[in-house]
């Protein structure tokens, strides 16, 4: 009979085979199961940390911009204080050339009338020196004259 036994054990591996093929396939595909969703979990945690992060640098471009915008402005309104002083000094520069212009005319003038006036001055003081001349001469004629008629008069 151990011949029989022999029989009802392959029966029963064989009947055993298939189900434990399965349950080995069961066991098999739970663990993938299991593996997947370890994955999707950790991919899950990193997509999270990379939404976190999008966010973060989100909210620091935000930041770069508005401090950019602001800087900006600052130098728009450093630029427009610049072109006003710019065009304060050009009007004012402009101005004071006018005037540079003017007092060189005026000193060019003046500078015409003392010539003039040091020729009228030179040819006044030759005249005065040719008056005084004849002045002297006229007071000596008239000393030499007095002495003359004064000896006239002794003499006569």
């Amino acid at each position: 009979m151990p011949p029989k036994a022999d029989k009802k054990d392959d029966k029963a591996k064989q009947d055993n085979a298939p189900e434990s093929k399965l349950q080995q396939e069961l066991t098999a595909l739970q663990g993938s199961k299991q593996d997947l969703e370890l994955g999707h979990a950790i991919l899950l945690d990193k997509l999270k940390q990379c939404k976190a992060e999008n966010e973060r640098l989100l909210h620091e471009i935000d930041k770069y911009k508005a401090r950019i915008s602001s800087a900006t402005q600052d130098y728009v309104d450093i630029l427009q204080h610049r072109e006003e002083q710019i065009k304060v000094a050009e009007s004012r520069t402009s101005t004071l050339q006018q005037q540079l212009d003017r007092l060189q005319t005026e000193v060019c003038q003046c500078n015409e009338q003392i010539a003039g006036l040091k020729d009228v001055n030179h040819a006044q003081a030759q005249r005065l020196g040719d008056a005084s001349a004849l002045l002297s001469d006229k007071d000596h004629l008239e000393e030499t004259v007095k002495k003359q008629h004064d000896l006239i008069e002794q003499r006569g």
